[in-house]
């Protein structure tokens, strides 16, 4: 099978990608250089839908096309920027617009995520973890404020940098406070 994407491709004649850094439920991270930028950042891209294809959320909680799910996050994101503990979101475009595959360009948090930090380091300290809290409600706090709401907070979603400044990542699965209507997230966190 040939790989989508791999290391020195260019997309969006701008962005070279370095790595893969992660994987979700409908799309995969790069690490990235952005030319313009002159950074490295985190390159989301959505994986290839299918024609007419929908993203089971949850029984009972429906389906999404997840191209719309994408666009909705980058507007979603839009509305966080300047939110202390929240990885920023740089802008979005498409890699093949004909298949609907698009990508979210984002701040790289250089770091590890809560759960490889945990157990990496466990025992955490008491002055670490109400630091952690700290930090972690200031973002959904910050979020909360202008009216959105993460929907996926777990461990793997809670980057922490070696200076220990925490950043919440992905709200692929959040949602507008005035328009949320049924529940959304990783089972196990809920």
């Amino acid at each position: 099978m040939t790989e989508l994407y791999y290391p020195g491709q260019i997309l969006d004649s701008k962005l070279k990608l370095i790595s893969s850094i992660g994987r979700g439920a409908s799309s995969c991270v790069w690490k990235a250089y952005d030319d313009v930028l002159r950074e490295n950042v985190a390159v989301k891209i959505l994986d290839t839908p299918k024609q007419g294809s929908r993203f089971h959320l949850y029984e009972g909680l429906g389906e999404i096309d997840p191209t719309e799910m994408f666009i909705e996050n980058v507007r979603r994101n839009r509305v966080l920027h300047g939110i202390p503990h929240v990885a920023e979101t740089y802008g979005a475009n498409w890699v093949d617009k004909e298949r609907g595959i698009i990508y979210i360009e984002q701040q790289l948090i250089d770091g590890v995520n809560l759960f490889d930090y945990i157990r990496d380091k466990s025992p955490i300290s008491k002055e670490q973890s109400f630091e952690l809290v700290f930090q972690i409600a200031e973002a959904l706090h910050g979020a909360h404020k202008v009216g959105v709401i993460h929907n996926d907070l777990q461990p793997n979603n809670i980057m922490i940098s070696s200076d220990f400044y925490c950043s919440l990542i992905d709200f692929g699965l959040g949602a507008n406070l005035e328009r949320q209507s049924s529940m959304s997230g990783s089972l196990p966190y809920m």
